[in-house]
């Protein structure tokens, strides 16, 4: 009897001790997970139109957001599906209201030429119905590719060269 009183005393020491790890483990998995949650870069979403210069829509169209890789095509009308991209912080986000942030695309297309498009600008918790990207025919221009900066509203930039002039 004594033999199954200590049995049954050892099993439960044993059951508790686990009940115990497990418990610990929950907490600090949770506590990791909160930890490097924070980590993760906030989205927003836009969505392109690719057209020829005439406004021609160009249908399979390759749009390539370069800071996450995603890859899409355009439909028939020109349009990508609204997609989620990184919302960077950005020197500027610490000079204006930092309600904007900075993407880079390349867009290519079978006959025309490649086009590469800095600083998209993409905007806190709202999506963008834009850019329009206007494509050259492979024909019309010698250069290998075109490439172009979108710049913020003026209203931004106005903020900003303020900013800087009175010494941040």
């Amino acid at each position: 009897m004594k033999t199954i009183k200590s049995r049954v005393f050892v099993f439960a020491l044993l059951t508790a001790l686990l009940a115990t790890s497990l418990a610990q483990l929950a907490v600090y998995n949770a506590q990791y997970q909160t930890a490097h949650s924070t980590n993760v870069v906030p989205t927003t979403s836009l969505q392109i139109k690719v057209v020829s210069l005439d406004g021609t829509p160009l249908k399979n169209a390759k749009v390539t957001i370069a800071e996450s890789k995603q890859t899409c095509n355009t439909d028939l009308y020109g349009y990508t599906p609204v997609m989620q991209v990184p919302y960077l912080h950005t020197a500027l986000c610490d000079v204006t209201d930092g309600e904007f942030s900075f993407i880079n695309l390349v867009v290519t297309c079978d006959g025309f030429k490649d086009v590469v498009l800095y600083n998209c600008l993409v905007y806190k918790n709202r999506t963008r119905l834009g850019p329009v990207v206007m494509m050259f025919d492979a024909n019309q221009t010698t250069s290998p590719y075109i490439a172009i900066t979108e710049v913020p509203p003026d209203k931004w930039t106005k903020e900003f060269l303020k900013t800087i002039k009175d010494g941040y």
